[in-house]
C-alpha cells in the first residue's frame, strides 16, 4: 500500500501498465532497458483557505535507444498510458506534457502534475 502521493501515482501507473518500469523517485542516470516512468515531488504548497496541500509532481517518461519510428511509437504509447492513469486519480490534474531528451540520448516527456490532499500538517480545531 502506498504511503505518499508520488507512490499512489506510481502504483496506479504500475497497475494500469505492468510492462513498464515505474519508479517512485527521480534517478541521477538510470539504466533504462524498457519504457520507464519516474514519479517525484518537486514542491508542496500550503492552501490554508481550503485546508489542503498542493503537491507539484513531475512524471518523467523515457524510452531507451536512439530516435527511430519504433521508439517514437513506443514513447507515444507510454505517454498515452501514463496520462490515462493520471486522469483516473481523482486528486490529480496534469497541466503539461513536454517533450525532452534525458541524459543526451533517451527520448521522453516530462509531465507536470498537480495533486491536492487534505492538509495533514495542520492540527484540527
Amino acid at each position: 500500500m502506498a504511503g505518499t502521493v508520488r507512490e499512489l501515482i506510481a502504483d496506479q501507473i504500475k497497475a494500469d501498465s505492468p510492462s513498464y518500469a515505474v519508479k517512485p523517485y527521480a534517478a541521477a542516470k538510470p539504466e533504462v532497458e524498457r519504457p520507464t516512468v519516474f514519479v517525484y515531488r518537486e514542491a508542496l504548497n500550503n492552501s490554508p483557505q481550503t485546508a489542503s496541500v498542493g503537491h507539484d509532481i513531475k512524471v518523467a517518461l523515457m524510452v531507451p535507444g536512439l530516435p527511430s519510428e519504433a521508439n517514437e511509437n513506443a514513447l507515444e504509447d507510454l505517454l498515452h498510458a501514463v496520462l490515462v492513469s493520471i486522469n483516473s486519480l481523482d486528486f490529480t490534474l496534469w497541466s503539461r506534457a513536454e517533450r525532452t531528451t534525458f541524459f543526451d540520448n533517451w527520448m521522453g516527456y516530462e509531465i507536470t502534475v498537480q495533486a491536492n490532499t487534505n492538509n495533514i500538517y495542520k492540527p484540527s480545531a
